[in-house]
C-alpha cells in the first residue's frame, strides 16, 4: 500500500485518488462527490460506478478508507492482468503487455477500458463471419460508457467492417450508437448535463497558448518517464508495421492496420489538445502491442519471430518500469516524506469540521487528509463552480463555502504581503490574509511537491 499511496510518483497519480474517493462517497455516503459537499460528474461513469459498487459491498463490513483503497487497487490491477492475457493468450506476450500497461497510474478508467478493447480487438482481428461475436458487440457498446472519447476507436473498426463486412459493421455500429446514447442519457438524467464537468473545463481551456510546437515538445519531454513512454510507443509502432507487412493475407494486413489507425486516432488528438498523462498511453500501448505480437512470415512459413518479439518487449518494458520506479523512489523520496508530513500536520492542526481548498495535488491530500477538501481546479467540483471559474467570478467563494484553510503545491511561499498565494477565476487570496501553518523544511525536488498550508485570518477561522 505504501508504494501506491506515496506522493509524488507512486503507483497512483493524483487523479487516481479522485476516483477512489468519489467511489467511496457514492458507495458509503450515497453522494457523487469528492469533497462530500458538492455533487460532481468529473469521472467516467462505468468505471466510477464499478468502484462505487465495490465500496458499497466493502462498506457492509467496514468503512475503513485504506481497505476500500486496497479493494479499488485490486480491481484495477486485476483488470490490467485480464486485459494483458486477453490481448495475447500467450504467457510471454501477456507479461510484455502487462509490464507496459502497468507503467501508467493505477485506479484510472483505462484498466476497464483496456479489457474491453482487448476483447474488441481480438474479436476484430479474428472476425471472418457476417455477424460479430456477442463479446465484441458488448464491448463496443460499453466502451463509450467507460470513456466517451474512446468511441472513435470503435468507429474506426465499424467503418472498416461497413466496407468489408457490411452486416457485421451495421451490428457493431448499432452497439456503438446505443453505448453513446446511453452515456449522454445517463449524464443528463443523473447530473442534468450531457457532458461531464471535467470535459467542460478541458475543452474550454487554452492548453497550448505558447504554441503547438512548444506544447508537443512539453508533452514528449515532460519527464524521463514520459520520454521513455514515447520511446516505447515508437518501438511498438515500428514492430506493428513489421507485423502488418508480414501478414499472410490481405485481410489480415488491413485488419491489423485498422487497429493501429484506431488507437492513433484516439491518442493523437489528446497529444495535440491536452497535457498527456501516463494513463493515456494505455490505449495505444495495448492496440500496438496486440498487433506487434501477431504471427508473421519469414519466407514461406510462419516462424516463432512473434514469440521472440514478445519476449524482447517483455524484458525491455520490465526493465524500463523497474528503472522508473527506482528513479522515482530514490529521486523523490525526500518529497514523498514531506508530503506524508503534510498529512500528519493536517491531522494534528486542522479541526475535523474545518474545510480546506486546494487547486493542484488535491487528489492525494483530499484522500488522506480525512477532511473536507474542495477541489480548486474544478475537475471534480460542481458545474456551478466550473462556470464561475471560466467566467472569472469566483470572488467570495471561500467565504460562501466556509473554507478556512488553503493548501498550495506549485509555488514557493511569498514574502510580500500583497503577493497572491491563490489567484484563479477571480478568487484571490493574498499573503497578508493568511497565517502560514505548514511549509517545507527543505528544498523540494519535484515541482508538484511544494506543499504549503495557510489558515485564513477571517474571524470565523481563528
Amino acid at each position: 500500500m505504501n508504494a501506491a499511496s506515496v506522493f509524488p510518483n507512486g503507483f497512483v497519480e493524483d487523479d487516481g485518488y479522485f476516483y477512489s474517493r468519489i467511489a467511496y462517497n457514492i458507495g458509503i455516503n450515497h453522494l457523487s462527490s469528492f469533497d462530500g459537499v458538492s455533487t460532481t460528474s468529473g469521472y467516467h461513469l462505468l468505471w466510477g460506478w464499478l468502484l462505487a459498487g465495490i465500496s458499497w459491498i466493502i462498506g457492509l463490513a467496514t468503512p475503513s478508507v485504506p481497505v476500500h483503497l486496497f479493494a479499488h487497487l485490486a480491481a484495477f490491477y486485476s483488470l490490467i492482468l485480464l486485459a494483458s492475457w486477453e490481448a495475447t493468450r500467450r504467457p510471454v506476450a501477456a507479461v510484455a503487455v502487462a509490464a507496459l500497461l502497468l507503467t501508467s497510474s493505477g485506479l484510472m478508467e483505462t484498466g476497464l477500458l483496456a479489457l474491453l478493447l482487448a476483447i474488441l480487438f481480438r474479436s476484430f482481428l479474428a472476425q471472418d463471419g457476417e455477424r460479430p461475436a456477442f463479446p465484441m458487440i458488448l464491448a463496443a457498446g460499453l466502451v463509450p460508457l467507460v470513456r466517451i472519447d474512446s468511441a472513435i476507436i470503435v468507429a474506426v473498426l465499424v467503418l472498416y467492417l461497413l466496407i468489408r463486412r457490411r452486416r457485421a459493421g451495421v451490428v457493431l455500429a448499432a452497439a456503438l450508437a446505443a453505448g453513446c446514447l446511453a452515456q449522454f442519457a445517463l449524464m443528463k438524467l443523473v447530473f442534468g448535463e450531457f457532458y461531464s464537468v471535467s470535459s467542460f473545463l478541458k475543452v474550454s481551456a487554452d492548453v497550448h497558448g505558447s504554441g503547438l510546437v512548444a506544447h508537443l515538445r512539453d508533452n514528449i519531454f515532460a519527464s524521463s518517464g514520459q520520454l521513455a513512454r514515447f520511446g516505447c510507443l515508437g518501438l511498438l509502432l515500428a514492430c506493428s508495421l513489421v507485423a502488418i507487412m508480414g501478414a499472410e493475407t490481405r485481410e489480415q494486413m488491413l485488419r491489423r492496420a485498422t487497429v493501429v489507425v484506431s488507437v492513433l486516432a484516439f491518442f493523437t488528438p489528446l497529444l495535440v489538445l491536452v497535457n498527456v498523462r501516463s494513463w493515456y498511453f494505455v490505449v495505444p500501448f495495448l492496440g500496438l502491442a496486440m498487433v506487434a505480437c501477431q504471427p508473421f512470415r519469414t519466407g514461406r512459413s510462419r516462424s516463432g519471430a512473434s514469440r521472440d518479439l514478445a519476449l524482447g518487449l517483455a524484458a525491455l518494458f520490465l526493465a524500463l518500469n523497474l528503472a522508473g520506479r527506482v528513479q522515482y523512489y530514490a529521486g523523490f523520496r525526500v518529497d514523498q516524506l514531506a508530503s506524508a508530513e503534510l498529512i500528519r500536520t493536517i491531522h494534528g492542526s486542522v479541526p475535523a469540521s474545518a474545510r480546506m481548498y486546494q487547486i493542484d495535488g488535491s487528489g492525494f491530500v483530499g484522500y488522506f487528509a480525512d477532511r473536507t477538501l474542495i477541489n480548486g481546479d474544478g475537475l471534480v467540483n460542481s458545474y456551478d463552480y466550473a462556470r464561475r471559474l471560466r467566467a472569472g467570478s469566483l470572488g467570495g467563494y471561500l467565504e460562501e463555502m466556509n473554507v478556512c484553510y488553503v493548501v498550495t503545491n506549485v509555488a514557493e511561499p511569498p514574502i510580500d504581503p500583497d503577493a497572491a498565494i491563490v489567484d484563479i477565476g477571480g478568487l484571490v487570496v493574498r499573503r497578508a490574509e493568511v497565517d502560514h501553518v505548514y511549509f517545507r523544511p527543505d528544498r523540494n525536488v519535484n515541482p508538484y511537491a511544494r506543499f504549503n498550508m495557510y489558515r485564513l485570518r477571517r474571524a470565523d477561522c481563528l
